[in-house]
C-alpha cells in the first residue's frame, strides 16, 4: 500500500509531466524553415487505403515511398534550389492493379528532379522539367514492352503515366515533388507544442 506522502509526490509528479507541454509551449518560438545548403534530407512516406465492400471483399492498399532531398543552394528571394529524387516506391495490396500502378510509378525512380522551393519549402518549380519528361517516356516505352503479350495492361500504364508527362508550370512541381507539400503545410505557421489545427 502508498503511503499518503508518496500519493502526493506520485500525484504533483505526474501534474508537473502534463503541464510540461502546455509551459513549454508558452515560451516556444518556431524555428523557420530555413535548411541550410549542401544539406540532406530522406523523406519516408507510407500511404494506406482501405475499401469497405459489403458482399464484395474488402480492398486495401499500401504505398511506401523513400526519397532523398538535397538542398543545394538557398536564392536571394529566400527560395531553396533542391533536388528530389525518389529511390523507391512499393506498392501492395488487394487493390486490382496494385502491382502495375507500383510498375508504373516506379518509373521516376533515380530521376533527379531539379527545383525550387518556396520559403516555406513548397514546390514552385520544376527546372528541368524537358529533361524529366525525355527520360521517362523512355523508361513507360519499356515498360509497356513487358506487357506486349497484354495490350490492355499495356494501354492502362500508359494511362497512368500520362498524367506526369501532361503537367506544366507550379502543376509539375506539386506533381513530381508530392511528398513535399504536405511537410510544407506545417512550416512557418506558428504552430506550437500541443496545438491542434
Amino acid at each position: 500500500m502508498m503511503s499518503p506522502r508518496c500519493s502526493l509526490a506520485a500525484a504533483a509528479t505526474l501534474f508537473a509531466l502534463l503541464s510540461m507541454p502546455a509551459a513549454f509551449a508558452q515560451g516556444w518560438t518556431e524555428r523557420p524553415y530555413d535548411p541550410p545548403a549542401g544539406s540532406k534530407w530522406q523523406i519516408v512516406s507510407e500511404t494506406t487505403t482501405h475499401e469497405n465492400r459489403p458482399g464484395q471483399g474488402d480492398r486495401d492498399e499500401r504505398i511506401q515511398t523513400r526519397a532523398d532531398l538535397t538542398i543545394d543552394e538557398k536564392l536571394p528571394d529566400g527560395f531553396f534550389r533542391v533536388t528530389y529524387t525518389t529511390r523507391g516506391i512499393d506498392v501492395t495490396g488487394s487493390s486490382p492493379g496494385s502491382k502495375l500502378i507500383g510498375d508504373a510509378y516506379s518509373a521516376i525512380r533515380d530521376i533527379p528532379i531539379r527545383a525550387r522551393l518556396d520559403s516555406a519549402g513548397r514546390p514552385v518549380e520544376v527546372e528541368n522539367l524537358a529533361e524529366i519528361k525525355t527520360s521517362m517516356r523512355g523508361v513507360i516505352d519499356k515498360i509497356a514492352a513487358k506487357f506486349d503479350s497484354n495490350p490492355k495492361a499495356a494501354a492502362f500504364m500508359r494511362q497512368i503515366m500520362q498524367g506526369l508527362l501532361d503537367v506544366e508550370g507550379r502543376d509539375a512541381a506539386t506533381t513530381y515533388l508530392e511528398e513535399l507539400s504536405p511537410l510544407a503545410a506545417v512550416q512557418n505557421i506558428g504552430l506550437k507544442p500541443g496545438d491542434v489545427r
